[in-house]
């Protein structure tokens, strides 16, 4: 099974959208690098981040909040 947080890390700065509100970081960040698309959502302030991800026959769905994690993934 893939781990979504080590495949997206691969892919980040294809296209990336990030915005600062009084000094807390939210950014949406969109990818697509030939059969991989993700999605991520982050607010990084006490980190909450969201994840999608298709790649081949592989869709996962990641929630991250502080360090817990919680994933679904089909494959």
């Amino acid at each position: 099974m893939m781990k979504l947080g080590e495949e997206y890390t691969k892919l980040v700065g294809n296209l990336q959208d990030n915005r600062t509100i009084s000094g807390s970081t939210v950014g949406l960040q969109w990818l697509y690098s030939g059969s991989t698309v993700a999605l991520q959502w982050l607010y990084s302030g006490s980190t909450v981040a969201l994840q999608w991800l298709y790649s081949g026959s592989t869709v996962a769905l990641q929630w991250v909040y502080s360090g817990s994690t919680v994933g679904l993934q089909w494959v």
